[in-house]
């Protein structure tokens, strides 16, 4: 049987960024968000043991992402359409 609930597996950042950070801000993200990944995001930010501060100006762009601001900094989690606006 399955259970039908999603599992980070792993996390493949673009050359020079840190594969923690990138996980971080992404689960800081993903707390304010109810898609299906975002609480196997967050799992998975905790089981690593990082710290996922809570985000501000969370904004929900039905069929394209996320984005918010994580200790200041802009943060965005989509797909290109979103990262291209």
């Amino acid at each position: 049987l399955t259970l039908g609930k999603p599992k980070l597996v792993s996390v493949l950042p673009s050359e020079g960024f840190a594969e923690d950070e990138v996980l971080r801000l992404a689960a800081s993200l993903e707390k304010g968000s109810e898609h299906p990944l975002a609480a196997a995001i967050v799992a998975g930010a905790v089981a690593r043991g990082l710290e996922v501060p809570a985000n501000t100006e969370f904004a929900s762009h039905t069929g394209r992402g996320v984005t918010g601001t994580v200790s200041g900094r802009g943060v965005g989690l989509g797909n290109l359409a979103l990262m291209q606006q």
